[in-house]
């Protein structure tokens, strides 16, 4: 919950790219769906955004993906647009 605000997010977590694209050092793509629903009014909408990581699947699970696009996230100046392709860091 961030002030006038309630957020939920969810993170799926896939291989399935690996081996078919010539990314360096990828080995998960990510999908993420936020949620946001402002207090005030009720109103409810969604966004969904797309990353890639060097993180294995045995290193970093999605729970723990999610944390660190989260972070990654509030370090972002408030006025830059949010980097839709910029790889998670590594743990």
């Amino acid at each position: 919950m961030h002030g006038g605000r309630i957020e939920r997010r969810a993170l799926q977590a896939s291989i399935e790219l690996t081996g078919y694209t010539d990314w360096p050092g990828l080995a998960q793509a990510l999908y993420m769906e936020r949620w946001v629903t402002h207090k005030a009014t009720g109103e409810t909408h969604s966004e969904v955004a797309y990353a890639v990581t060097s993180l294995a699947p045995a290193v970093a699970t999605p729970a723990q993906l999610l944390m660190l696009w989260r972070e990654q996230s509030l370090r972002r100046p408030t006025r830059a647009r949010p980097c839709r392709h910029r790889p998670l860091p590594r743990l």
